[in-house]
């Protein structure tokens, strides 16, 4: 029976020691940058005509896409800040700027989230609003592919008949 090196995780939580205790005054906390925009949770709306399953405007179309767009800049521009923010040292941060710092790249972490929810959710809306045609392309595929299977059929069934035709032609001869 083969036995399992046991491995412990860590989790990274920092104890509280004071920035005397840890080497670094507390004048070498970074300068703050402007605090990140924080983004509100949105649903998806469709347009009556989505929910119908007609063809939205195109109009609507290039607004969502807009949005759509909007949304992912947005989304870069936060993983970007976040990405900012781990480039920090947290060993130089005292207790109050660690928090800070903690708070602000879990609050990045939460909007980003969120923006990839709100980005699923329109691609969802997206893809349901296109499914009846896609449905219907898949059965008119359906429908040509069994005309051909058809056509196959009847050219299999000639050329049977006609390799009969020869072997008797040849029988005769």
């Amino acid at each position: 029976m083969a036995t399992r090196k046991r491995t412990t995780k860590t989790t990274g939580r920092r104890t509280a020691r004071s920035a005397a205790a840890r080497g670094t005054p507390r004048s070498a906390t970074p300068p703050r940058g402007p605090p990140a925009p924080t983004v509100a949770r949105r649903s998806v709306s469709r347009s009556a005509t989505a929910a119908r399953g007609g063809a939205p405007s195109p109009a609507a179309t290039s607004a969502a896409s807009g949005q759509a767009e909007r949304l992912r800049s947005l989304k870069l521009h936060l993983q970007s800040t976040q990405d900012a923010l781990l480039l920090i040292d947290p060993k130089r941060l005292d207790d109050v700027a660690h928090a800070a710092w903690s708070n602000e790249i879990f609050e990045l972490a939460r909007a980003i989230n969120a923006l990839r929810n709100v980005l699923l959710e329109q691609l969802s809306a997206d893809f349901a609003a296109e499914l009846p045609d896609i449905e219907d392309a898949t059965k008119d595929l359906a429908d040509e592919l069994q005309e051909l299977e058809d056509a196959v059929d009847v050219i299999n069934a000639v050329a049977g008949v006609l390799g009969v035709i020869t072997r008797i032609a040849t029988l005769v001869a």
